[in-house]
């Protein structure tokens, strides 16, 4: 259970570190919510709002089916210079002056939205970045790995059952990251966490 546990971290890792997407519901772009895209009468009751790219989605009554509800666009973070985070525009991060002009900056708090090992959804995955490489603190200590200018990432880290080699892309735009991890071909999806909430 602990080495499926850290392959999935480090399946989310890889895929902080590329340039993919997050699948959950409150990723942008995950997990199906789009405009037009079904919601439940519970996401509506609720006054769930979710994040799909730069966009904030909110679930509305679908106007032409009764009974039924559609996520409709509710703001556009990009229009304001912010990104979309668990349905709240936020702040983009600031610069990093250790970072190197040639790759994207990763450095800080990513969530796990999607995983092979379910546990591991909402567990953050903090990450500290040198130019283009990158270690991985608690609880994944022992991951490490690059990004490259276009948003390709590799990461590897220790599993009980030996090292774990990730590989999987970030997503600038949707700040997301999706990457598939071997042996095993375990794929994860990361959002990164809004400041603050760094763990």
């Amino acid at each position: 259970m602990h080495d499926l546990a850290l392959r999935s971290g480090l399946v989310h890792l890889g895929l902080a570190f590329s340039l993919h997407g997050c699948l959950s519901a409150d990723d942008s772009g995950g997990g199906g919510n789009s405009v037009g895209a079904s919601c439940t009468s519970e996401d509506r009751e609720s006054d769930r709002k979710v994040c799909s790219g730069a966009r904030v989605l909110e679930c509305k009554e679908d106007r032409e089916v009764d009974d039924a509800y559609v996520w409709e666009l509710d703001d556009d973070c990009a229009a304001e210079g912010k990104r979309c985070v668990s349905g709240d525009c936020v702040e983009a991060p600031a610069a990093n002056p250790g970072l190197s002009d040639d790759c994207p900056d990763l450095s800080g708090t990513w969530i796990f939205t999607e995983n092979c090992e379910p546990e591991n959804v909402g567990r953050p995955y903090n990450v500290v970045q040198t130019g283009c490489t990158y270690t991985v603190t608690d609880p994944w200590n022992g991951w490490s790995g690059t990004i490259s200018a276009d948003g390709a990432v590799t990461s590897t880290g220790p599993t009980e059952g030996g090292t774990l080699v990730c590989a999987g892309e970030y997503d600038a735009d949707d700040d997301q990251i999706k990457a598939t991890c071997e042996p095993g071909g375990c794929r994860s999806k990361l959002e990164r966490d809004a400041p603050g909430d760094a763990l």
